[in-house]
């Protein structure tokens, strides 16, 4: 598409399709909770409230919090210091590091692992998506990832149809790890990678278990002048 087939398109609803916004997660770093109390505003300007969760689970809602949620409330879970900012991998290539050093990446890859595995997951489909492909014969792996965009399938019903998202307010090693392990991707390979400051990053994860990146370190929304990285301004460093 070009610029001038966009031309106007920036406040027009009818080209945004909704989403079902499961929760909001978020590190313990103070900049991380700035950043999901304007996420949260954002939702309540909209008539979304955000109800925060208690329980240690993340994976299984309670009759009561579906209920919520279909009334028009988002959860947002405590603080997970799991997330907070580290280092989560030895480096390749990498050069002579002290015996801290080692302990401290150690320490921190633990963690991340654990986050990993928390968040990240493949969800059982809807009965009605499970019917979909038992009578749809699939002839390869790349028709049944075609095919998982189920919300373009006007056969299933559109609640169950629509993807369900979950918001991750983290920081830029961390993510860059996530990436790595999402993508089965060696994940001393993090460092190679770059996500801006306030960046967003986009991970599908299907029933089929396959896994697609369609944003990574995106940074569209901010003006050049106010996108950085670690301590450099714009993309000329």
């Amino acid at each position: 598409a070009t610029g001038e087939s966009h031309e106007g398109k920036e406040n027009d609803d009818s080209v945004a399709r909704p989403v079902k916004v499961k929760c909001v997660r978020v590190s313990t770093m103070v900049r991380a909770v700035e950043t999901a109390d304007i996420i949260s505003k954002v939702f309540e300007d909209n008539g979304i409230s955000s109800a925060f969760q208690n329980q240690d689970s993340v994976r299984e809602d309670t009759v009561g919090e579906v209920e919520k949620r279909k009334k028009g409330t988002i959860r947002r879970t405590p603080g997970d210091p799991n997330i907070n900012e580290g280092r989560p991998a030895h480096t390749v290539p990498g050069g002579r590091v002290s015996s801290s050093t080692i302990q401290r990446v150690d320490k921190d890859h633990e963690r991340a692992e654990i986050a990993f595995h928390q968040y990240f997951y493949r969800s059982d489909p809807p009965p009605s998506v499970l019917n979909y492909f038992r009578h749809t014969p699939l002839t390869t792996a790349a028709d049944a990832d075609a095919d998982a965009d189920l919300s373009m399938n006007p056969a299933l019903p559109d609640d169950e149809a629509r993807h369900e998202f979950e918001i991750i307010v983290c920081h830029g090693n961390m993510i860059r790890y996530f990436f790595c392990r999402l993508l089965q991707l060696p994940p001393e390979a993090w460092l190679r990678l770059t996500t801006f400051n306030c960046s967003l990053n986009y991970f599908v994860i299907r029933p089929t278990g396959s896994v697609s990146c369609r944003t990574m370190g995106d940074v569209g929304h901010l003006p050049y002048d106010k996108t950085t990285f670690s301590m450099h301004h714009g993309f000329n460093w």
